[in-house]
């Protein structure tokens, strides 16, 4: 199952398991954007809706899908492109979902969202940015700040990073916010500036903020910084 897309202008919108409630009067899509039923239906047909007393959903069988080519595997990883992307996979991780899978940036890309939201949801996988960048903008007052914000068992490899963060929190790190058991980092560059309010000792980190338990492997890295 592909995911739904509806376009208008430069705006676009990717379903995941869309739901409609009768009480809210559209769809929410990802990114925050929605549609009415009506715009759904007529893009999507009528085949892929069911309806009851209350709800329409997406697909009779409620499957979720992904924006992302790609099955997440090593040789068929899923490819990220856009931004949109991005936010898929954060949304996932933030389920506690797509762990052990593999992942190729295809773009450059420009993010604020930060993958990983606790030290059990978290990054676990693959991710190969392919010489690639990722432009990371955030203004935080919480801790663990980094496009990687939590990471256990990962592998990032091929990536630079760059972009600003101003930060009131410790623990700002160029790649990961918090690591723990074992993960590699490999030829990447993080040329992150990190701003930070924090009276005394921050504990930023160029690659990443805080390391826990287990192996960090940084090898064949640059951080730069101004």
């Amino acid at each position: 199952h592909e995911c739904a897309t509806f376009a208008r202008g430069n705006a676009f919108m990717v379903f995941d398991t869309a739901i409609y409630n009768s009480t809210m009067g559209s769809v929410q899509g990802i990114d925050g954007r929605s549609m009415t039923v009506d715009q759904a239906v007529e893009i999507l047909g009528s085949d892929n809706w069911y309806k009851d007393s209350k709800n329409y959903a997406l697909s009779k069988q409620n499957v979720t899908c992904s924006p992302m080519s790609g099955t997440g595997i090593y040789s068929d990883p899923y490819l990220i492109s856009s931004p949109v992307h991005w936010r898929f996979l954060a949304d996932k991780i933030s389920k506690g979902e797509y762990r052990g899978k593999y992942f190729k940036l295809t773009k450059d890309i420009v993010v604020s969202k930060m993958v990983g939201t606790s030290d059990s949801k978290y990054f676990s996988g693959n991710f190969d940015g392919d010489g690639h960048s990722i432009k990371f903008a955030q203004g935080t007052k919480s801790e663990y700040c980094a496009p990687f914000r939590y990471i256990k068992n990962a592998t990032i490899k091929n990536l630079q990073v760059t972009g600003s963060v101003i930060s009131t929190k410790k623990y700002v790190g160029g790649i990961a916010g918090r690591s723990d058991s074992t993960h590699t980092i490999e030829k990447c560059i993080s040329s992150v500036n990190i701003n930070s309010s924090v009276n005394g000792d921050g504990s930023h980190g160029g690659f990443i903020g805080q390391g826990g338990s287990g192996k960090t492997t940084i090898r064949y890295c640059l951080v730069h910084r101004k």
